[in-house]
């Protein structure tokens, strides 16, 4: 009975194992300061039947007068019963991209290849990619 309970323990570890590495967050270096609010506008783009959605956000400040862009980000999420999981997210001072940027939607900088489950973020000439999980 020991050898039994060792055996399946040891599987049951490695099946966890393989299941913790294939999921791969990757979130860059935040921009967004802590604490202070933030409103902004995304148009989700599905990645296919993968269950995930890419999303370009121009966001602003709300305590500030006015609601020119701050910072923008560019993620991929995964849709769940309580709205969605950050895997892949990077953030970029709005000083720091173009105009065509802030006015885009995110079908104007994604391109997703289904069969590499792979979507593909251009900001500016820089491609971002990400591998979305089995």
């Amino acid at each position: 009975m020991n050898t039994y309970s060792v055996a399946v323990t040891c599987l049951i570890f490695v099946a966890v194992s393989s299941l913790a590495q294939e999921v791969k967050y990757d979130v860059g270096q935040r921009v967004h300061v802590p604490g202070r609010n933030a409103s902004g506008k995304a148009w989700p783009v599905t990645l296919g039947t993968t269950g995930f959605q890419a999303n370009l956000l121009v966001s602003h400040y709300t305590d500030e007068d006015d609601a020119d862009p701050d910072f923008v980000s560019i993620t991929v999420e995964k849709i769940n019963e309580k709205g969605s999981t950050v895997y892949f997210e990077r953030q970029f001072p709005a000083n720091a991209v173009s105009k065509s940027i802030l006015n885009s939607h995110t079908k104007d900088v994604t391109v997703f290849n289904e069969h590499l489950r792979t979507v593909y973020f251009d900001i500016d000439g820089q491609v971002f990619r990400y591998v979305i999980p089995n």
